[in-house]
């Protein structure tokens, strides 16, 4: 069975980035413990594809530090542990249009910088990848702009469907409506 985690990197990670070290410190915490998630609580799993979303294109074009530090990084975390195949990548495109690159993901000319478009790309992305027969989708993000994807996930499917972020289950405003509809919680782990 496949699995596919939809990571929204930044409100995923332990600590903040300032160098590749630290990307590859919070790597090293992440992608493990999504493996370990999926085989022990998805049942068969062969493979899971780790999808980084964040703002990782600029305005022109060019990948972002933080994008940067993560494809340097990323390689060391591909391959195969305990059975399952891991493939970790950034997401720059929607799935369904995987070669048109968003521009302006991380907007570097506003004040403050910030990241623009992840949570809907999230969403697009996971109803797309709803229609794939045996797998299994684990959202993992602490926003409740997801909420209304994950409501239309399970719309859309009846495969099983996991959200994993830092608050504990039953302190979302739409928690119990999550666990009418089977959305299994998961708490990612603390640093």
């Amino acid at each position: 069975m496949l699995a596919i985690a939809l990571v929204d990197y930044d409100n995923s990670i332990y600590s903040q980035e300032k160098s590749e070290a630290d990307v590859g410190y919070n790597l090293s915490l992440l992608i493990p413990f999504l493996a370990k998630f999926a085989r022990e609580r998805l049942g068969r799993v062969d493979e899971l594809r780790v999808l980084l979303y964040g703002g990782w294109i600029i305005e022109t074009g060019a990948y972002s530090d933080r994008a940067q530090w993560i494809l340097a990084s990323i390689g060391r975390f591909r391959g195969r542990r305990n059975g399952v195949r891991i493939l970790p990548s950034i997401v720059t495109a929607l799935a369904i249009r995987p070669s048109d690159n968003l521009l302006g993901s991380y907007r570097v000319t506003t004040i403050p910088r910030r990241q623009k478009m992840v949570d809907c790309m999230i969403a697009v992305d996971a109803l797309y990848f709803s229609r794939v027969e045996d797998a299994s989708l684990i959202i993992v993000s602490d926003d409740d702009d997801l909420v209304p994807a994950l409501i239309a996930l399970r719309a859309n499917t009846a495969q099983s469907v996991s959200l994993l972020r830092k608050r504990a289950k039953g302190t979302g405003l739409n928690d119990l409506l999550l666990a009418e509809l089977e959305i299994e919680f998961g708490s990612l782990p603390e640093d």
